[in-house]
């Protein structure tokens, strides 16, 4: 057994997407018999939650992260004497500005006093832009930062190859480990799958699961196409949209005349999630400028979970992991006409349907199951 302690800035009931991933890995390792705490941010929601945790130890105890939490940090740190340190590390969670110099300082401290030292990258800094020459103060602090943590760290863990391939100096302490999924599937009987399906496809229609959280003005789009060439599609659209980005599509969906033919489901819970992914026939995730398709997405692991097909753009931070055809069909940004066609095939084609369901399935079993990504941490946490 080991004793494990995080560091995060936010916890459920908190969402957070970092938060959530703490979340449910802390809890997986716990299950394990494995000592784990967590160290987050005081704030209200979570030190009132905090008691209600049973297997993981949360303690929100820091108020502001900046100079003055280390020593609460550290403290902890003296009296839980964990046989590792895990910071979840993104620069804007440690600082407003994106440049928390100061937890190089923790770190370092940290290391003196003999703590080994894990960070997992999810995200480590902003893009050199010749376009945008004023945050580049900002992207080269951040990666002076990025490198000092991974430098001082026994194990750093990143989710995508492009992150590994930014930090190749540092070798083989860097492990890539995709990112699982924000829903923990629950078992789903045929009669709930049905009766979904009754009330977001009445008519038998065809029914596309995407998630609010992005830009779904493509996915609308695709909708609109498939709709005039008389293929009986509906979509459904998961999350608590903002009101503005409410007020977005509802407009959209006006101007595209798709009233009646997209759901927006608002807040549901976990289970109620789950149970509407598994009732679709396939999940469109169109992440259009944002570098495609990643295993950075909490939500698109949440697809391949439910067993859906899924359709998406591929791009600069797209790898290896989405074989186009097999877990997935892909076409390239700004290639909408390839978007469309890709629909078009999962709708026409059942035996493609079939193929891309179990490798889904098989995807989600392999790479990105809790108890999967758990035993990853585990092993190369053992290997110091």
């Amino acid at each position: 057994m080991m004793k494990l302690l995080f560091i995060c800035d936010n916890f459920p009931p908190v969402i957070d997407g970092v938060g959530d991933y703490t979340n449910h890995l802390s809890n997986e390792l716990a299950g394990r018999g494995h000592a784990v705490s967590v160290i987050c941010s005081r704030k209200e929601e979570i030190v009132q939650n905090a008691g209600a945790q049973t297997a993981v130890r949360v303690i929100p105890a820091v108020a502001g992260w900046n100079r003055q939490a280390i020593g609460t940090i550290t403290d902890l740190v003296v009296d839980i004497q964990p046989d590792w340190v895990i910071l979840q590390y993104v620069p804007y969670s440690f600082n407003y500005y994106g440049v928390p110099f100061w937890l190089r300082s923790l770190v370092s401290g940290l290391k003196a006093r003999g703590y080994k030292f894990a960070v997992t990258c999810h995200e480590i800094f902003i893009d050199l832009e010749l376009s945008k020459a004023k945050y580049w103060p900002i992207a080269i602090s951040q990666r002076l930062i990025a490198f000092a943590l991974v430098g001082m760290a026994d194990q750093a863990i990143v989710s995508i190859d492009r992150t590994r391939r930014q930090l190749a100096r540092y070798g083989g302490k860097v492990t890539r480990i995709p990112i699982g999924s924000n829903i923990v599937p629950v078992p789903v009987t045929d009669a709930q799958v049905q009766a979904v399906r009754r009330d977001l496809a009445p008519q038998g229609e065809f029914l596309f699961v995407s998630f609010g959280i992005r830009d779904q003005e493509g996915t609308l789009r695709v909708l609109a196409d498939l709709t005039k060439a008389g293929l009986p599609a509906r979509l459904v659209v998961l999350g608590n949209l903002r009101p503005e980005q409410r007020q977005k599509t509802e407009e959209l969906l006006g101007a595209l005349g798709l009233e009646g033919r997209v759901t927006l489901t608002g807040y549901l819970g976990n289970d109620d999630l789950f149970r509407v992914l598994c009732s679709g026939d396939a999940f469109m995730l169109l992440e259009q400028n944002r570098g495609g398709l990643t295993t950075k997405s909490g939500s698109l692991a949440a697809a391949y979970a439910a067993g859906l097909p899924v359709i998406g753009t591929c791009g600069h931070m797209t790898d290896g992991f989405f074989r186009d055809g097999e877990n997935a069909l892909l076409a390239p940004e700004g290639d909408y006409d390839g978007t469309l066609q890709n629909a078009k095939n999962v709708m026409s084609d059942p035996a493609l349907r079939a193929r891309l369901r179990q490798n889904s399935r098989d995807t989600h079993t392999n790479q990105l199951s809790w108890e999967k990504i758990a035993g990853q941490y585990l092993e190369i946490l053992s290997e110091r």
